[in-house]
């Protein structure tokens, strides 16, 4: 079954979420199956669309949104959404980024390393920049980056 979640965040922003909606019913979705808020997506507990709609969601169900700022607006409030997406053996697809779609192959390993950005370890990046706060900057320790330029050196 297909279940389509989608939030506007203001009243200016309603026809949006109008829009929205037709979108869902013209992709055959039916109208007990979408879930759409008007919220501010920045209050992240106080979604009480999303909450709903991820307790309706069974195995084999796929949760649809247009853009991923629809769904979450930060790469932790995917990451939970997204295992309790999966917890409940559903899928996520996301129509503006056809590359996030968790029933194929490609796009759980897109997951795989978004949730790995998403949740590193705090002690290995703190212990990095406390040791290259101490060095002078000919001596930085760049071995672990991929494209040192790209870095941001935090020197005092």
């Amino acid at each position: 079954m297909r279940i389509f979640y989608t939030r506007c965040s203001t009243a200016n922003r309603k026809s949006g979420l109008a829009g929205q909606i037709e979108g869902a019913k013209a992709l055959g979705i039916e109208d007990d199956h979408v879930f759409a808020e008007l919220v501010s997506g920045a209050n992240t507990a106080n979604r009480p669309r999303l909450k709903e709609c991820l307790r309706f969601l069974r195995k084999g169900d796929v949760l649809i949104c247009t853009k991923l700022d629809r769904l979450a607006r930060s790469m932790t409030d995917l990451a939970d959404i997204l295992k309790t997406v999966e917890a409940k053996g559903a899928n996520l697809k996301v129509l503006d980024q056809r590359e996030i779609d968790t029933t194929t192959p490609n796009g759980r390993l897109l997951f795989g390393i978004l949730a790995a950005v998403a949740y590193p370890d705090p002690r290995i990046g703190g212990r990095r920049v406390r040791t290259n706060q101490l060095l002078p900057p000919e001596q930085l320790d760049w071995s672990s980056a991929a494209d040192p330029t790209s870095l941001v050196r935090i020197c005092g």
